[in-house]
């Protein structure tokens, strides 16, 4: 079950994602606001329908308030601010580095030690990841790096990858004081608060022609912030992350289609390495 909301999540991600793009112009701000809200609502109708309500004890609010919510803050802004400046298929697989950062974390925090195949298995993904943000299947190591760090948004994305490593092994350690679905609905819930003031002043940058992809992005994001949480609850963190990272897949293909993005062919190398670190944490 957890491979399937994984794989899920995944998807709803990437489709995310393709909208950031196609709203660059708005202000990032005022998108993290749209995306926060539509989450708040949906977490709230999950927790009455299939949780309980409960004030937790201080121990998951100081790790809510004074180490996950600055971290999340400063994740969905990279985040969002990398895929508006640079193409999805060179950012959205360098997101892939919180599988990597996860490792340490995982073990140091939460005790969690993958199996070697496992540890493989993540090693394959980051190295896919890596190939995938290339733009020359052939050229140097150094060469690969540069033409990463070309784009702005890269050095955005790998910074909002080690916070997101970090939010997500303090969010599982927070499981033991609250249901996973409660906590995702406090901490979207003062998200949305903190971004609200600063959104309302940046609403005028939306376009009236923008409207639907705003709408989009916000419910794809709901669901992948609900299934996210799910999950995480169900696998190990590195393991669930790792598995979710295959939006990175998703990003290339919709890169493409979508966006006409270049090197699609190039990046299919770094996929068909990641489909095989998948297969070696799920399967073996």
């Amino acid at each position: 079950m957890g491979f399937i909301i994984a794989v899920a999540t995944a998807v709803a991600v990437s489709l995310q994602n393709t909208r950031f793009r196609k709203l660059s112009g708005v202000s990032t701000h005022f998108l993290n606001w749209a995306r926060f809200i539509v989450a708040s609502l949906l977490l709230a109708i999950l927790v009455t329908l299939f949780t309980e309500w409960d004030v937790p004890p201080k121990q998951f609010w100081f790790l809510i308030i004074g180490l996950s919510l600055p971290l999340e803050l400063l994740v969905s802004f990279f985040y969002v601010k990398a895929f508006q400046i640079s193409p999805q298929s060179l950012v959205g697989p360098l997101f892939s580095f919180s599988v990597v950062f996860l490792v340490p974390l995982g073990f140091f925090l939460l005790g969690e030690l993958p199996t070697m195949f496992g540890i493989i298995g993540v090693l394959l993904i980051f190295i896919g990841s890596f190939y995938l943000g290339s733009e020359d299947l052939h050229s140097s190591h150094m060469n690969k790096i540069k033409n990463i760090f070309k784009e702005k948004g890269s050095y955005l994305m790998i910074a909002a990858a080690l916070f997101a490593a970090s939010a997500v092994s303090i969010a599982k350690f927070s499981f033991q004081y609250a249901t996973p679905l409660l906590f995702a609905f406090y901490i979207t819930l003062m998200l949305f608060l903190i971004y609200t003031p600063i959104a309302l002043k940046n609403i005028t940058t939306l376009k009236s022609t923008q409207w639907r992809d705003l709408f989009f992005m916000s419910i794809t994001y709901g669901i992948g912030i609900v299934l996210h949480y799910i999950g995480l609850s169900l696998l190990l963190a590195t393991y669930f992350i790792s598995i979710k990272r295959l939006s990175i897949v998703l990003d290339v293909l919709y890169g493409r289609a979508i966006h006409k993005e270049e090197h699609f062919r190039k990046r299919l190398v770094g996929v068909l390495i990641m489909v095989g670190g998948v297969v070696l944490i799920v399967f073996v």
